[in-house]
């Protein structure tokens, strides 16, 4: 039996919660890259995405997609903060400052 399409991303979206509660990153990392690829504007998936990215350390990644997450929501705050919070631990203070100072404006 097919999945119905548009169920099919939500159920990922909601297995990949699972697997992070289960500490199973690696699986529920996949999970969220296959949300955001068959619904590239799936915003909390790509937040998603973030935190499992950053928790391994890879903070370019990890800031590219809360990036993406920003891009479909510019009034995400959580998105401004997790970038912000991002750029200062990769030493790049003056874009860290840029942002906080872009989230101040906007609220």
């Amino acid at each position: 039996m097919a999945m119905n399409a548009p169920l099919r991303p939500a159920i990922l979206f909601w297995y990949g919660r699972l697997l992070t509660r289960l500490k199973r990153r690696s699986a529920a990392l996949e999970a969220f890259r296959q949300v955001t690829r068959e619904v590239p504007r799936h915003r909390q998936a790509w937040s998603c995405m973030g935190f499992l990215l950053a928790e391994r350390e890879q903070f370019d990644s990890a800031i590219e997609a809360f990036e993406h997450a920003r891009a479909l929501d510019a009034r995400d705050a959580p998105s401004h903060f997790n970038i912000g919070f991002l750029l200062q631990r990769v030493n790049r203070h003056e874009q860290a400052l840029e942002q906080a100072a872009a989230v101040h404006w906007k609220a």
